[in-house]
């Protein structure tokens, strides 16, 4: 064992724009990311200061409120490392009367400035996934609070109640 890394995470995001507004809109919404990815100067330009961190969460609507989304992954801060823009995302050059692009595909990588440990993926009681995988949830919570005997027996399980919405891989 070597050590582990800081995680990254791309997403990438298909921008069209519909009118003269919406082409703003994506171009200030790309100069936003560029801007906040970017080391500053210091006062003195002597050293670079660093790019803003961010903080990545995915949300989905529960009922009035919005609720973190169990199923996609907790990210930590993180840096903007790289802001990617194709500007032909439809296999061509395609623009509007005002010169700017009809569609645009954003590519966004993002590295985290904190490691992951095994804390960071232990499910909790407090933030359960839905309803229908709750017994396999269940099991699993239990396995890791008592031993790795414990966590086989829950897999086992879980294959058995839903073993078409769960791959555990090869054990």
């Amino acid at each position: 064992f070597g050590g582990i890394s800081f995680r990254s995470f791309s997403f990438q995001h298909k921008l069209i724009a519909f009118d003269r507004e919406d082409s703003y809109t994506i171009h200030s919404l790309i100069n936003a990311f560029k801007y906040y990815a970017s080391p500053a100067l210091s006062s003195t330009k002597a050293r670079m200061e660093f790019p803003a961190q961010f903080e990545v969460e995915f949300n989905f609507p529960d009922g009035k409120n919005s609720t973190i989304n169990p199923w996609l992954p907790k990210i930590k801060r993180c840096v903007l490392e790289s802001v990617e823009v194709n500007h032909t995302a439809s296999d061509g050059w395609a623009i509007h009367d005002t010169g700017a692009p009809v569609d645009i595909e954003l590519s966004l990588q993002f590295k985290e400035v904190e490691l992951a440990y095994k804390d960071h993926y232990r499910p909790t009681p407090k933030s359960p996934p839905p309803d229908y995988i709750g017994a396999a949830w269940d099991a699993t919570t239990q396995a890791f609070t008592n031993s790795a005997e414990h966590l086989n027996n829950a897999l086992t399980m879980a294959d058995r109640i839903i073993p078409e919405r769960i791959t555990f891989g090869k054990r």
